[in-house]
This record gives structure tokens, C-alpha cells and sequence, in this order.
């Protein structure tokens, strides 16, 4: 750890950090506001979003934060008789098209809830069913029907953001966002060298009282963050460090596999393994009968579960999750559609194409002409 003599030096070093990082978010929020320009676009040719009161889902929804879970009732949404939760379509198209990641929310109780994102938790999934409790800055704002343009929190990282209401039947019933990671996450690669060290030694010299990982803690930090960046003449030395601290804390805590005591937790956890599982192996037996057995469940329990965490039943699920990844390989036009099919688990092209033409509205062939190859090498 750095001496303490070297507390000014590093404080200097520090402040210019912060101004950096300040400049380049500047500059972050416009590309930012490009990208909501072609979220919106994009959200309306698609069409308006309808509301099924006669169609619910039932939804075990995660706090970002702390991660208590509820279980909330949802009316479905529909896009063109297509269904909106878990279709992430319309949000992949986003970040294909801009450097953003993006998110329809749905206002529950207890906040705005993910039912389709491409911002990812920390084992590589979606982080659908976590939402952004009602008291956060993000949903006060959205409530009120302003749109929210700034740097937020968003699962597990800092984002610069814009989140706009969404509006159905002339009622706020979600919200649109679309962010682009801040710089910070990447400090230690890009910003540090052997005269400073170790960001992380630096801000324990800061910090090295708050030893405590709960989500308390991470509560208070980012609502006393939200405080620090609205405040005229605010310490950007606070500001940098509760910013990484913050993300140290989560990054702690989903590598300890976080705590709670609600009983739906074992629940969540086999169902987002099995969603995790089926997506990283199309090709492999996803018999009700195999994916029962890794769930540890009968066959009725884990059919019934399963429809009840993911608003669809297994089959259904999986050609979702089939068709969208064929969605992505059909962008390669070095494929053959034949390829593709088998590339994705299905062993008849018939049937793939019907499939497909049930999801997309489209044949394979007219997907592919009407959403032609992107650059996808790009990175945020």
C-alpha cells in the first residue's frame, strides 16, 4: 500500500483522474443521446407496445442492490401479437446499431423491472427480472414522466444513461434505457502506472473503515453518491472513490454468492441455471425429462416452476432461445440457412423455418435481407 507521505500526490493524481474521467463522460452522454434517437426509431417501426390485462405472468423479481426477491404478477406485453418479456430482439438490434446497451422496463410495485435487457449480470446472463427500486433517483424521475439523462447504477456497474418513460393507453407503465459503461471500470488498465500503483490500494487508504459487504452499506454508499454528484463544488475524490468502492462491494459480494433468507432463493438459483444451461447448449438432449433431473425436480415441478419463472413453458423457451441465436448467425452471410438450423439445435429445416417465421414474422431469408449484416466487432 502507497505510504501515507504520498496522500497529497495521490489526492492530485486522484482529482486529475476524476476530470478525466468527467471529460470523457461528457462526451459519453452524447453518444448516448445518439443512441436513444435510434432506440426510439427503432421501438416505433416496430409498432406500439399493447398491454394484455386477460394475460399475467407471475415473476420473481430481484432488487439490483440488495437482492431481495418478490414475486410479482405482470400483464404481458405484445408488440405485434409478439410477445415483449424475454424477446430481446428490439434491444440486441440497439446495440448492434450504436455502442449502447439497452432495456424495456415494466413499472411493478417495487420499482421498474427488466423484461428484456442486454445488460448482463456477472456470470454472463441477461439480467432480466431485476429491476430499480422505486425510491432511486432513475424511478422518481421516470414516475413524474421526465426522462433521467446522467450517470447511474445499472446491476453492477456505472453507466452514463437516458431512461424515458414509457407510455401505454396515456399511463407510465415502464420505461426505455440505454447506457454505455463508464471509464471507471476500466481505471486500473488504462489510467494507472507503477508510480500510483493499485487503484484499489489507493481507495482503501480512503475507505479502509468500511469493511462490511452488506447491501445496506451499498445502499447508503450509492444514495450518498447520487448526493455527492448533485452537490455544487461536490469532492470528486468522494466521488471517484465511493464510485469504486461501490463496484467493489457488488463485485465481493457475487463472488461470495451474495446472502438472503427468502425462501424462492434455491428456486431462482435452479431456474437461472437452467436458462443459463439451455442457452449454452441448443445442441445438446433439453428433454423435459434432462433438464428436470439438473433442477433436481419431478417432471410435473419442474414443467410447472418453470412456466410460472419464465412465462413460457420449456419448448417454448428453448425455440425462443434457438431462434434468437439463429437470428445472430444469420448475420453472417458465409452461412447457409441449412447451417444455421443445425447450428442451432434444430435437425429438421422445415421445421426451423416455421419456427422462425413464428417468431420473427419472417422466413430466414427475408430476416436476413431485411436486417442486413452489421459491423459486430464493435465494442463499448
Amino acid at each position: 500500500m502507497p505510504s501515507l507521505d504520498h496522500t497529497y500526490s495521490m489526492e492530485e493524481f486522484l482529482v486529475s483522474l476524476y476530470n478525466r474521467l468527467d471529460s470523457e463522460n461528457t462526451s459519453k452522454q452524447a453518444e448516448v443521446r445518439q443512441s436513444l434517437e435510434v432506440a426510439e426509431r427503432l421501438l416505433y417501426e416496430q409498432g406500439p407496445i399493447v398491454e394484455n390485462q386477460r394475460k399475467a405472468i407471475n415473476i420473481i423479481a430481484t432488487h439490483q442492490i440488495n437482492g431481495a426477491m418478490d414475486k410479482v404478477r405482470v400483464p404481458l406485453w405484445y408488440i405485434q401479437d409478439q410477445q415483449v418479456h424475454y424477446d430481446h430482439h428490439l434491444v440486441d438490434q440497439v446495440q448492434q446499431k450504436t455502442y449502447s446497451t439497452s432495456t424495456i422496463f415494466q413499472k411493478i410495485p417495487q420499482g421498474f423491472l427488466r423484461i428484456a435487457t442486454n445488460v448482463l449480470r456477472y456470470d454472463g446472463s441477461r439480467a432480466v427480472n431485476t429491476y430499480i427500486p422505486s425510491y432511486s433517483p432513475v424511478a422518481k424521475a421516470v414516475e413524474h414522466g421526465k426522462m433521467y439523462q446522467g450517470i447511474a447504477f445499472v446491476v453492477n456497474d456505472w453507466y452514463a444513461t437516458a431512461y424515458k418513460p414509457l407510455f401505454i393507453d396515456g399511463k407510465i407503465k415502464g420505461m426505455f434505457y440505454v447506457g454505455i459503461k463508464e471509464p471507471l471500470s476500466g481505471i486500473e488498465g488504462n489510467f494507472l502506472n507503477d508510480e500510483h500503483g493499485d487503484i484499489i490500494n489507493i481507495l482503501s487508504q480512503l475507505f479502509y473503515k468500511n469493511q462490511s459487504s452488506s447491501s445496506t452499506v451499498i445502499s447508503e454508499l450509492i444514495h450518498m453518491l447520487y448526493s455527492q454528484e448533485n452537490k455544487p463544488g461536490g469532492n470528486p475524490i468522494l466521488t471517484l472513490g465511493l464510485k469504486q468502492l461501490i463496484i467493489l462491494l457488488i463485485q465481493a459480494r457475487g463472488k461470495g454468492g451474495g446472502h438472503t433468507g427468502h425462501r424462492d432463493y434455491q428456486l431462482v438459483s435452479r431456474m437461472t441455471y437452467i436458462g443459463q444451461y439451455i442457452r449454452f447448449n441448443l445442441t445438446s438432449d433439453l428433454s423435459i425429462e434432462s433438464l428436470a433431473e439438473k433442477a433436481h425436480m419431478s417432471q410435473p415441478t419442474f414443467f410447472r416452476v418453470f412456466k410460472s419463472y419464465f412465462g413460457q413453458t420449456p419448448m417454448e423457451y428453448i425455440n425462443r432461445e434457438r431462434v434468437q441465436k439463429a437470428s445472430e448467425l444469420l448475420k453472417n452471410k458465409e452461412k447457409s440457412v441449412t447451417d444455421v438450423c443445425f447450428e442451432v439445435g434444430y435437425n429438421n429445416a422445415s421445421y426451423f423455418i416455421k419456427q422462425f417465421r413464428m417468431y420473427y414474422g419472417l422466413t430466414p431469408n427475408q430476416f436476413r435481407k431485411k436486417y442486413p449484416v452489421t459491423n459486430l466487432s464493435r465494442g463499448h
